[in-house]
C-alpha cells in the first residue's frame, strides 16, 4: 500500500464508480498540484481554476476536459496537458518551461 491514496469517505454519499473515478482523479491532481507548486514556488505561480464554479473563465482558458493543464510563459500559454498525467511528467514540462 506504499505511495496510494486514500479517498476520503463521505457520510452522506454513496462511493458508486461513477462518482469514485472523477474524485480520484481531482484528488491525485490536487496533490500533484500542491507539490510541484511547493517544489518550484520560487519559479512558478501554480494556479487552479475549479470550472464548475468558473466556467467562462474555465472554457477560455481550457476547453471542456478535466483536468487541463497549461504552461504560460510571458503572458502566454506554451505547453497545454489534458487529461491526469503522473508528476514526473509535469515535473519535465515545469522544467522545459522554465528554461
Amino acid at each position: 500500500m506504499t505511495g496510494e491514496l486514500r479517498v476520503p469517505r463521505h457520510r452522506n454519499l454513496r462511493r458508486t464508480a461513477a462518482f469514485s473515478i472523477p474524485y480520484r482523479l481531482w484528488f491525485d491532481t490536487q496533490l500533484v498540484l500542491k507539490a510541484l507548486a511547493i517544489k518550484y514556488e520560487s519559479r512558478v505561480q501554480v494556479i487552479t481554476v475549479e470550472a464548475t464554479s468558473n466556467p467562462i473563465t474555465s472554457e477560455r482558458i481550457a476547453g471542456s476536459i478535466f483536468p487541463t493543464f497549461q504552461l504560460w510563459k510571458d503572458g502566454h500559454p506554451t505547453t497545454t496537458y489534458v487529461g491526469p498525467h503522473a508528476m514526473p511528467d509535469l515535473e519535465k514540462a515545469f522544467e522545459a518551461t522554465l528554461i
